[in-house]
């Protein structure tokens, strides 16, 4: 049975002093997985990434309430959707029970309709 990790982050910061060795683990156990991009550099590192290991893909996207005032460029991100090893857009959704504020909300909307 092959087991896919649908939701992991092994580009973000806290793998970087065990982030190969983790990988490999992972791999050893039978584990292929999809690192989800939270923003532009978060997505394109997962793509780069992923474009080193065989049982590795990514996703591109940007969090719907982390940086939530951050403008999103749905251009710059469909150039990452084009690249290799790249099978969808996310990370995103209504978290809206992490941003009660309506404005916030409208935001989140917004942000998720243009991904």
């Amino acid at each position: 049975m092959q087991i896919i990790d649908s939701h992991c982050h092994p580009q973000m910061a806290q793998y970087d002093t065990d982030r190969e060795e983790m990988i490999a683990r992972a791999f050893g156990a039978g584990v292929s997985m999809i690192c989800i991009g939270v923003d532009f550099e978060s997505s394109r590192a997962g793509i780069e990434l992923a474009q080193k290991h065989e049982h590795l893909w990514s996703t591109v996207g940007l969090h719907p309430n982390d940086n939530l005032h951050e403008v999103f460029d749905p251009a710059q991100y469909e150039t990452l959707l084009q690249m290799p090893k790249v099978v969808g857009m996310g990370e995103i959704g209504l978290d809206y029970y992490r941003t009660p504020d309506p404005a916030d909300q409208a935001i989140q909307k917004k942000r998720f309709e243009e991904q």
